[in-house]
């Protein structure tokens, strides 16, 4: 790593590189699709694809919930030691303590029938497996197969690209059976 660019901009690198790995998936991605299904180093590629892009969301996950300003805090090196009679000044830039985030009302989905769902999922071009109305809360979970032949960003992409009312509120792989799933809702117009 390039000691005067992780110095000046931290933020910047950190986005380079998660930036980097997203390319790589894609690549991957491409590279899997493209295959030969016989050939075994398909799923491989798979696997690579699907471990970058994940690296490479938790990593923009993680510069999203920390402003520039503490990430640079964090990556500048301790002080290695201060006179005992001198107390340090604080600083105007240093990290405080995070607030407790005001009480935000929960927001109010649309609540559709299952069967307009499928239709969004369906026109979206995805095929879900199972849709399950999540009770009390207007979302909607599908699973879909993991043999399904999009990686999760493009599965993301093109459920958005559907219906201007969709949210994606998360995503992931269950539990038991490592499917990939998408939790949407639809907002209220």
């Amino acid at each position: 790593m390039n000691n005067t660019k992780s110095n000046s901009d931290p933020a910047a690198e950190l986005r380079n590189i998660a930036n980097k790995w997203t390319l790589l998936a894609r690549d991957y991605a491409r590279d899997a699709k493209n295959g030969d299904p016989a050939d075994p180093r398909t799923p491989y590629y798979r696997g690579l694809a699907e471990g970058y892009y994940k690296a490479a969301v938790e990593l923009a996950e993680l510069i999203k919930q920390f402003p520039d300003s503490e990430i640079a805090a964090i990556a500048k090196p301790a002080p290695s030691s201060l006179p005992a009679n001198d107390a340090p000044a604080p600083a105007s830039n240093a990290p405080r303590p995070a607030a407790p985030a005001p009480q935000a009302a929960l927001p109010e989905y649309l609540n559709l029938p299952v069967g307009e769902v499928l239709n969004v999922l369906s026109y979206a071009g995805t095929n879900p497996r199972d849709v399950t109305p999540n009770k009390g809360v207007g979302t909607y979970t599908a699973v879909f197969s993991r043999w399904e032949n999009l990686m999760p960003h493009e599965r993301i992409e093109m459920l958005k690209a559907a219906d201007h009312r969709l949210i994606i509120v998360s995503s992931g792989k269950t539990r038991d059976s490592g499917d990939p799933y998408v939790e949407i809702a639809f907002k209220q117009p």
